[in-house]
């Protein structure tokens, strides 16, 4: 994360996992995904980009380099996605969106209550 900017690191102490904490991180989610509506960029529409969850089943090659304990459950959501979600795709609408806001990339200001 940047060092120049003011707050504290939501991962780096489980006290700061809060109730009103968490449903600040998900109103400022919620903001986040608002302001995005209909944005639009050509990056939005790479071939390849491993961040793209309609493009997750490119993962699958990676299963041998994980943990075997995490390798089965990584692979049954796989699996889920490509016969439950994947057939749906067609009729889902497609949006950019932040799907990486987690407490090792949200800084907090306790003192001011901000995220």
């Amino acid at each position: 994360l940047l060092p120049y900017r003011p707050g504290t690191l939501l991962g780096s102490d489980p006290r700061l996992l809060t109730a009103p904490v968490l449903r600040r991180l998900g109103e400022t989610a919620a903001k986040v995904t608002a302001a995005l509506d209909g944005f639009d960029h050509p990056g939005a529409h790479r071939q390849s980009f491993i961040w793209d969850l309609a493009q997750c089943l490119d993962l699958r090659p990676l299963l041998p380099s994980l943990p075997e304990e995490r390798r089965a459950a990584i692979g049954a959501v796989l699996d889920e996605f490509e016969s439950r979600v994947l057939p749906l795709s067609p009729q889902l609408p497609l949006a950019v969106v932040h799907g990486d806001i987690n407490d090792q990339n949200v800084l907090i200001d306790e003192a001011a209550g901000a995220i």
